[in-house]
């Protein structure tokens, strides 16, 4: 929790000095909608109480995504995803693992500060996400002892977090692509609270992505 708290509270503080100037330069722009594609790659852990040895489960998610700027280093990204993510649990005398995926629909209304005037802007992007799971797989290698949370069912309530991240833009025209590293923490728990004698299971997750976008107004 505080690697998320303090990461974030990073963020912040560098869109701070932007804010003035956007409005400063923003005689000269015309307002943009980009519509595109997002693939994107992440490496999943659960913050488990009790803690759980682990290793990263890598997921995969695809989002189409709109942007929209009116004025020029401030805009909105939202995004309508779906997304693998879940977690290994392993044991030091075990080779094999523990996996459990879930899949996820999730929507994302980030705000998007762009730095710089020129074909190729760095970013700055955070906001919350909303989550709402799909399906759940399950794996118990031969041999595993088993927990008291194997087997049992995800909660179907409505998961919810953060995410933020630093990525860079190059537009060519009307044609643009994108590509982002984000972090992403989640404030619900994947279990229900108590059940299974698990305090919370708040999921984590590095991610890398990249996407091309179309300006839909010229």
């Amino acid at each position: 929790m505080k690697t998320s708290v303090s990461f974030f509270y990073g963020l912040a503080l560098a869109c701070l000095p932007l804010l003035s100037s956007a409005q400063r330069d923003s005689s000269a722009f015309q307002p943009a909608l980009r519509i595109g594609l997002q693939a994107a790659m992440h490496w999943n852990e659960v913050d488990f109480s009790p803690s759980r040895d682990q290793k990263n489960y890598p997921g995969q998610g695809l989002s189409l995504v709109l942007a929209y700027s009116n004025q020029p280093r401030l805009g909105v990204q939202v995004e309508f995803s779906l997304d693998e993510r879940g977690w290994r649990e392993q044991i030091d005398s075990l080779e094999n693992q523990y996996e459990r995926k879930i899949s996820y629909f999730s929507f994302s209304p980030l705000t998007l500060v762009a730095l710089g005037k020129g074909a190729i802007k760095p970013l700055i992007m955070a906001g919350p996400y909303l989550s709402i799971p799909l399906s759940s797989e399950e794996s118990i290698p031969d041999g595993w002892p088993i927990r008291a949370h194997y087997g049992s069912s995800f909660t179907q309530r409505l998961g919810y977090g953060i995410t933020g991240g630093l990525g860079v833009q190059a537009n060519f025209g009307q044609l643009s692509v994108q590509a982002e590293g984000r972090y992403r923490t989640g404030f619900s728990s994947i279990f229900p609270l108590g059940q299974s004698g698990i305090n919370f299971s708040e999921p984590t997750a590095w991610e890398v992505r990249a996407g091309i976008f179309w300006q839909l107004n010229p």
